[in-house]
């Protein structure tokens, strides 16, 4: 991400990436859909601090219904649990998520973000 696009990280454009993510999953581009999230997360790095509260309900009221919050969590396990070793995207896509969430002691996503990964392993299966 260079300096301008940094600087122009807002809420709106996260959702905008959040929503067409969601769909190259969902068409069956999945390596498309890896490489919006590692855009994705690295919008969410860059999103002013007055700014982040808000982004962690978009996608609420989408088509897929997944908050960013419980994608992000939930993406976090799947990539863990479904990498492909540390030099494929896969692993790539686990890093980025480990810089905006960190599982604590938890060894299962919550219920909502476990939804986002079968959903990610559903759309796995479109490849």
């Amino acid at each position: 991400m260079t300096d301008s696009q940094r600087q122009i990280t807002t809420p709106e454009r996260i959702a905008a990436t959040y929503q067409t993510m969601q769909d190259k999953f969902e068409d069956g581009q999945f390596w498309h859909g890896v490489d919006l999230l590692l855009d994705l997360v690295d919008a969410i790095k860059f999103c002013p601090d007055d700014q982040t509260e808000q982004i962690w309900h978009i996608g609420e009221f989408s088509v897929f219904g997944f908050m960013l919050a419980d994608f992000i969590e939930g993406a976090w396990y799947w990539f863990a649990d479904h990498h492909r070793g540390q030099y494929h995207v896969t692993y790539a896509a686990l890093s980025a998520l480990g810089t905006i969430f960190s599982p604590g002691m938890g060894s299962e996503p919550e219920a909502s973000a476990q939804d986002v990964y079968d959903w990610l392993s559903s759309c796995e299966d479109l490849i």
